[in-house]
């Protein structure tokens, strides 16, 4: 795999492939590399080195090149012929400007799968605008439907457009490569943020489009536009619970609220007065704490969760045995702990071999591997190219 991928839904996309077995070559600029070395969350930097840019790009190499330079281009020349796949998250055109788009590459390996990200897609009026998370969760709707009635739009708390992005990117990947081996052929792979987060609003999208229902948040803390209640999140003693799909009638007995089902006997009632419901719901979830009720919904067989923070997220015992925090050693960084792999197979073995590359630590390696020698390798430096 090829990857001219930055920032995080290409890189992503890629880290799973690598984690899946694939030899990943994350082609950067030299000397600064990509954007996200110099930039990390909270800017948190271990020894230096991003923690943003550690979490997306282990089980790769790093090949540094100028790409505006014959030279370069033609060492991306070399690894097109014997690459899989490519795959590259520019705002469409800059690929083709370099003579790197997919229409100059099949030409040097017709079995080639190129693979696109862009915002908004490569063609149609968005198309040059800059694509990112947050933007696409406002052009998408998603924001809209998210937060209570009356307060501001409500973003996702991650960059939840670049995940459902990379997905449906290694998605199509899989797809692509299981063709040629049919035919031999490869092809050209679109995905883009707008369209993922659509995707991942089907079920909202097509009750809106086929019914007069306007999404409408709830007053109350209600889970979804769509859902009566009690589907939402409600303060408890000491924290907060999130109560799923249960009847009034169970619900009200359980939490001691008389004739709660006989007052809302149907789901249009639910839903009409799902702010009421959920006020009721909600005094008497105060009284106890989360833990207690968690154990008293599971004697009842009903649904619901204690909302988690980040401490109590990673000291979940839960996590801890589906092995999503591990340790990894960094030349630089040193030892840090970083989120697992987030899929098993019984034929393919999945693991997490090579730390993020430094920048540029595999130019040579890659180069010798084209049969590269050590003066031509030099001489490349010399000339800045590498």
């Amino acid at each position: 795999v090829l990857s001219f991928a930055q920032i995080a839904q290409g890189p992503h996309a890629t880290q799973l492939l690598g984690d899946m077995g694939a030899e990943v070559i994350k082609v950067e600029r030299r000397e600064v590399g990509e954007w996200m070395r110099q930039w990390s969350h909270n800017n948190c930097f271990l020894e230096g080195e991003s923690t943003s840019f550690l979490s997306l790009n282990r089980n790769k190499k790093s090949l540094t090149l100028d790409l505006k330079k014959e030279e370069g281009k033609k060492i991306i020349h070399q690894l097109v012929r014997e690459s899989d796949v490519l795959v590259e998250n520019f705002r469409p055109g800059v690929m083709d400007r370099l003579h790197l788009g997919y229409e100059d590459l099949k030409e040097l390996n017709p079995a080639l799968i190129y693979c696109s990200s862009t915002g908004y897609g490569s063609d149609g009026p968005y198309k040059d605008k800059p694509g990112q998370d947050l933007l696409a969760q406002a052009t998408s709707g998603l924001m809209s439907i998210t937060g209570r009635k009356g307060e501001l739009p409500t973003p996702a708390g991650v960059a939840i457009s670049d995940w459902m992005a990379s997905g449906l990117m290694v998605s199509g990947i899989l797809a692509a490569l299981h063709h040629r081996e049919k035919t031999g052929k490869g092809q050209k792979v679109e995905v883009n943020l707008l369209d993922a987060l659509l995707d991942m609003q089907a079920q909202e999208a097509v009750t809106y489009l086929n019914s007069d229902a306007e999404p409408e948040r709830g007053e109350e803390n209600i889970g979804h536009v769509y859902h009566e209640a009690p589907y939402g999140v409600y303060e408890t003693k000491d924290g907060y619970l999130a109560v799923s799909l249960n009847s009034l009638e169970d619900l009200g007995e359980l939490l001691e609220i008389p004739d709660l089902s006989q007052q809302y006997p149907t789901t249009e009632d639910a839903l009409e007065h799902r702010n009421e419901i959920a006020g009721k719901i909600s005094n008497e979830l105060t009284k106890r704490t989360t833990s207690d009720w968690v154990d008293l919904f599971e004697t009842k067989d009903l649904w619901c969760a204690p909302v988690q923070d980040y401490k109590d997220v990673f000291e979940d015992p839960q996590v801890q045995a589906n092995d999503m925090v591990i340790n990894m050693n960094h030349p630089v960084a040193g030892e840090f702990k970083t989120t697992g792999v987030p899929l098993s197979m019984s034929g393919t073995e999945c693991s997490v071999d090579r730390p993020p590359p430094l920048l540029g630590e595999h130019t040579e390696e890659i180069l010798q591997g084209l049969g590269y020698s050590t003066d031509e390798i030099d001489d490349l430096k010399n000339r800045e190219v590498i």
